[in-house]
């Protein structure tokens, strides 16, 4: 039950539209109670994007975990002012991490439900601004000169590979679903995937987009999407080391040879959770072996 405040501190929640109707009160009681539920006070909506700067690390969170980060034209506006205004030299931003809230889900893609209501009331106007917006912000992380990681750490699909594969760097852990599953509405792969898709490993990229078939794990890596492969538990140590990198953390190579360490010392680790280990490879080693029917 939603409880809300009221400045007489009487109890009121979202199931009764007024407690007057369940209580015997005076004559002024009632427009003192009536008085106060026009300064009712709800609880503040969060931000959707977070976005935080700190020892030249800018730290961008997609911050819709109940809708599994899925995008619509707020965050992708904010998402195109914040790479704009943090690519600008002067910014004191030398790289920038792209992460999902919740732990469940980095992005899901696009808010489609949303955008088909707007075209179901006659806003296709709004709709259309939806994809336009999108498609901004995903060209500009493709230009994008800072070192730019993104944080693959669950459901991510649809836009929401829009908006990490065009990037520098794209880690995939234990917990990444990939999809692209546009063809279940009747609608090509789009946010610029179908420029990268077409290089994946033989008709790989043409079997996703055309069946919406689902990578996890390690494969997202094997399969060339993501550049690096690093458990869930190791991604603090990326934020961490950007930040003590200092200057070096705006050089793609530096970033590069960090990512490349915590990967290979999470690998050496997994001693302790080999039977995790096989399971991931396991999964790998399914996805070339239907490369031969795929293709």
């Amino acid at each position: 039950m939603l409880q809300l405040s009221c400045c007489c501190g009487l109890p009121t929640c979202t199931r009764c539209t007024s407690t007057a109707s369940r209580l015997r009160m005076t004559s002024r009681t009632r427009r003192v109670y009536r008085r106060c539920l026009r300064n009712l006070t709800l609880p503040a909506t969060p931000p959707q994007i977070l976005a935080n700067v700190e020892q030249g690390v800018g730290e961008l969170i997609l911050n819709r975990p109940r809708a599994l980060n899925s995008l619509n034209s707020e965050m992708v506006s904010q998402l195109y002012q914040v790479y704009r205004a943090w690519s600008t030299p002067g910014s004191g931003v030398r790289a920038i991490l792209l992460t999902g809230a919740g732990g469940k889900a980095f992005c899901a893609g696009g808010d489609v439900k949303a955008v088909a209501q707007q075209v179901m009331s006659g806003q296709q106007q709004a709709a259309m601004a939806f994809f336009q917006s999108e498609y901004l912000t995903d060209a500009a992380v493709s230009q994008l000169a800072l070192p730019h990681i993104a944080l693959l750490d669950g459901i991510t699909m649809g836009g929401g590979a829009g908006l990490a594969m065009h990037g520098h760097f794209r880690v995939a852990t234990e917990r990444t679903l990939f999809a692209m599953p546009e063809c279940a509405i009747g609608l090509f792969p789009d946010v610029g995937m179908m420029v990268l898709l077409p290089h994946l490993p033989g008709q790989l990229g043409a079997y996703l987009a055309l069946t919406g078939a689902r990578l996890t794990g390690l494969q997202v890596k094997q399969a060339g999407l993501a550049t690096h492969f690093i458990p869930s538990s190791h991604l603090p140590e990326i934020r961490q080391q950007l930040q003590q990198a200092g200057a070096a953390a705006a050089d793609l190579a530096h970033v590069n040879n960090i990512l490349t360490s915590i990967q290979t010392a999470a690998a050496a680790q997994q001693g302790t959770g080999a039977a995790a280990a096989a399971v991931q490879q396991q999964q790998a080693d399914s996805l070339f072996a239907k490369l031969p029917v795929i293709d």
